[in-house]
């Protein structure tokens, strides 16, 4: 399982690279790969995204109770 906190500040390099690593990863696995995303800004918006749609398993913890809420009917982060 890999443990992603994405802080606000983060850059564009950081953020690609973290991605082929765990892209990687997966191709590796037979299994879904597990993976625990805190933080509920633009980059771990992006991230849960591409991870949901290479057959993940996401964990994710926000403190916006009302985001996760929206997120849980629509699918979608309501700020990004």
């Amino acid at each position: 399982m890999f443990l992603l906190y994405l802080p606000g500040t983060f850059f564009i390099g950081d953020f690609c690279y973290t991605i082929m690593l765990i892209l990687n990863k997966l191709k590796k696995k037979k299994r879904p790969l597990k993976v625990a995303l805190i933080g509920g800004g633009s980059f771990a918006t992006a991230i849960a995204k591409i991870l949901s749609e290479n057959n993940c398993r996401i964990n994710w913890w926000m403190r916006d109770k009302d985001s996760i809420a929206y997120i849980k009917k629509h699918k979608h982060n309501p700020r990004y």
